[in-house]
């Protein structure tokens, strides 16, 4: 949830620029701790399809 609000505190403009390394950084961490959430993986796919990344982006949809 951290990476979740870093996210949309960035996209609504209200957070600085850093904000989406930020919330990159929460997800991989979350993904760390468990590699079986589903949410960080669609929430971090969302932020980089957002920021144009799509090619990162897929993979960890399609990954296990």
């Amino acid at each position: 949830m951290l990476g979740r609000a870093y996210t949309r505190t960035r996209h609504c403009n209200f957070g600085g620029t850093r904000d989406y390394e930020k919330a990159r950084f929460a997800y991989q961490n979350a993904l760390r701790l468990d590699p079986a959430q589903i949410e960080p993986r669609v929430y971090m796919a969302n932020m980089l399809t957002d920021t144009g990344h799509v090619e990162d982006a897929v993979p960890l949809l399609q990954a296990p």
